[in-house]
């Protein structure tokens, strides 16, 4: 008897677990709503917000040259020419002081030249490695200032003399040997070879010359290094100047002693300059009659843009300011979805771009939501898609809540342009066929009235 009420008892402390269980589960279940549901039924049922999608936004695209673009202070410097099928044809060159390795130097007594090299270290490229450049070297007549601003239409002027004249492949992954040494990633320019001049300029001096870097930079005021305009294919190579591998060496020997040498270094504080040039009428018709004559209508078909100085596009919403006809209405996401023209297969696409509002007459500056991050903001190109998206809410939301400001519009570069190269080509909202992805502008926003 003792047995069967125990185990009453246990049965019965199971059940009351079970129940107490059952009704948390219920009330767990109760407390639960979907997204669209909470709140609900503290509202009118007449106040219920709601929301709405909208990709129809008519959005007008133009490319323009762009003027220059800062050149000074550069993490690397370009040379190389590229003639592009559509954009037409690009070189670069860059000036460069150089600075003392130490102080006070002497040649010797009676030194004698053996030969003048410049050593640059490669960082990278941008085209076919394959083709054959011509390289030409100038000394400088004028100097340039490490304080200073510079931009790439910079013109420097310098000597007629060319100490270089080379053709050369470029070979960003070559290594050199030297004295038993093997230098990976550089390239060697005898500047002696054609003419001494340079050389024995520098090699006999005035002793007082090497005192000190401002004394010796007026005496010799630096290079520009430029390669010949190619006239199909290229390449633009990206040089590390302010590597230790990057210098310019005077080989000699004196009286008392040979294979003698001293370098003259690029170092982060000496000024170097890339100058860029662009010949649009190189490219095909339709990119020439947008870009240089300033046919803006075919930017509703495609439009382009270009680093190191080349194009830049406008990018208006011309009614956009409409949606604050709706009456109260809160933007929940604004996204741009640029999609690149299916037909292009230059290269690889640029990996960022950069939207900046513009401000009238050219100038330009930061959108709101660029301070949300790069992950919020966006620009990173989508591979899967061939696509470009930047989240805009904050800059459409500030149409609405004040319809009185000016819609100049943004522009589109590319990421890092002072020193990206790269290029692309997107679809206009009225693409040349019905197969190809227009842009859009996709918001989501809620009736608050």
């Amino acid at each position: 008897m003792t047995k069967l009420l125990q185990r009453i008892k246990n049965y019965s402390k199971v059940f009351r677990n079970l129940f107490f269980l059952l009704v948390l589960v219920s009330a767990f279940m109760s407390c639960y709503k979907s997204p669209q549901q909470l709140g609900m039924e503290i509202l009118p049922k007449d106040s219920k917000l709601k929301v709405f999608y909208s990709d129809t936004a008519t959005i007008h695209t133009f490319s323009v040259p762009i003027d220059s673009v800062r050149s000074d202070k550069l993490n690397y410097n370009i040379a190389g020419s590229l003639n592009d099928p559509v954009f037409g044809r690009t070189t670069a060159g860059f000036y460069t002081q150089f600075q003392l390795s130490t102080n006070g130097h002497s040649f010797g007594e009676n030194p004698k030249l053996d030969s003048l090299v410049l050593q640059l270290r490669y960082y990278g490229f941008y085209g076919d490695t394959t083709t054959t450049l011509k390289l030409h070297t100038y000394e400088m007549k004028e100097g340039i200032d490490y304080d200073s601003i510079y931009y790439s239409n910079k013109i420097v002027p310098v000597y007629s003399t060319d100490y270089s004249n080379l053709e050369f492949v470029g070979k960003p992954h070559n290594s050199i040997i030297l004295y038993h040494d093997t230098i990976k990633n550089a390239i060697r320019i005898n500047l002696s070879n054609i003419y001494p001049d340079l050389g024995e300029k520098l090699l006999n001096a005035d002793s007082n010359i090497f005192k000190d870097n401002t004394t010796f930079q007026d005496y010799f005021k630096g290079l520009y290094i430029v390669t010949e305009p190619v006239a199909q294919g290229g390449v633009l190579l990206y040089f590390n100047l302010i590597s230790h591998f990057s210098h310019l060496t005077i080989y000699y020997s004196n009286t008392e002693q040979d294979s003698l040498n001293y370098s003259f270094f690029i170092t982060t504080t000496a000024a170097r300059v890339n100058r860029f040039e662009h010949d649009f009428n190189f490219g095909n018709s339709a990119f020439q009659q947008q870009v240089v004559n300033g046919d803006s209508l075919l930017g509703d078909e495609k439009f382009y843009i270009q680093g190191i100085s080349g194009v830049k596009s406008l990018i208006t919403f011309p009614h956009i300011k409409d949606f604050a006809k709706l009456g109260k209405i809160g933007i929940n996401e604004a996204k741009l979805e640029l999609s690149g023209f299916a037909g292009d297969k230059f290269y690889n696409p640029p990996k960022k771009l950069a939207l900046l509002k513009r401000i009238g007459n050219g100038a330009y500056d930061f959108l709101p939501d660029q301070f949300g991050g790069e992950a919020y903001f966006g620009g990173i190109y989508d591979a899967s898609r061939n696509v470009y998206t930047f989240r805009i809410t904050q800059y459409i939301q500030s149409f609405i809540l004040d319809t009185t400001q000016q819609n100049n519009g943004l522009y589109l570069f590319i990421g890092g342009s002072p020193v990206n190269p790269e290029r692309f080509i997107f679809n206009g909202q009225h693409p040349e066929s019905d197969t190809l992805s227009p842009i859009k502008l996709k918001i989501v926003y809620t009736d608050v009235d």
